[in-house]
């Protein structure tokens, strides 16, 4: 074997090890930008922020479908009050499949814990699946804006409850928000949208989701609060 055929293979080698190096250092560097970035506007809106967890957030919610059933662990963990609300939010490991050797997959969540019962409710933007399911014959909840119509997707067992809490002015602020999905249970409101939300994300999620709470239930938490 020439020097030549030696060297080239190691020279690939060393090369790929750098690039591997070079991405593992500012993957790490963003994670731990991202966690800082988290505690100081936690800190700022006088939430507890706890970057590792313990182990037991990600199973503390049952009843909400959107969130994987095959839970890892949660990290960057937020708690407390917002204007208010009790609020839980983290970053949710889950596995892809139950196949212990494929991927794992992460997005965070953002829960709502509202004061009096909700009931199940679920809307997301719409994919070219639902298009072409509707075109076959399928039923969605429809409202009485058409822009809401076709850029959302909203299932619900009970139609009226879906209209007492989509009314014209949550359709109007779901048209202007970021996208995101909202899961109604009878306790929470999440939201979320597979993948990690960024900082701002946070922030549009909750202006979001507590907007999106009908005003009974704000009311109940007004009175709660003044009592």
């Amino acid at each position: 074997m020439s020097h030549t055929q030696v060297i080239v293979p190691l020279m690939v080698l060393a090369t790929g090890v750098v690039v591997v190096a070079i991405v593992f250092y500012f993957t790490c560097f963003a994670r731990r930008r991202r966690m800082l970035a988290l505690m100081e506007w936690a800190n700022n809106e006088n939430l507890d922020f706890d970057p590792d967890g313990d182990g037991t957030e990600a199973s503390l919610f049952p009843e909400l479908n959107s969130l994987p059933p095959t839970a890892e662990c949660a990290e960057n963990v937020f708690t407390g009050l917002w204007r208010g609300y009790a609020i839980h939010a983290f970053d949710y490991h889950f596995s892809k499949q139950t196949d212990p050797t494929s991927s794992e997959g992460v997005l965070s969540v953002l829960i709502v814990e509202a004061p009096c019962p909700l009931k199940p409710l679920f809307l997301r933007p719409k994919q070219l699946k639902d298009s072409v399911a509707q075109v076959m014959g399928a039923v969605a909840i429809q409202f009485e804006t058409a822009a809401f119509n076709r850029r959302f997707l909203v299932q619900a067992a009970d139609r009226k409850w879906a209209y007492d809490v989509l009314q014209p002015r949550a359709l109007e602020l779901l048209l202007q928000a970021a996208p995101f999905n909202i899961e109604f249970s009878e306790r929470y409101v999440a939201a979320s949208r597979g993948g990690l939300f960024s900082l701002r994300a946070y922030a549009q999620a909750l202006t979001l989701v507590v907007g999106l709470l009908p005003e009974f239930v704000r009311q109940e938490e007004y009175a709660r609060g003044t009592t």
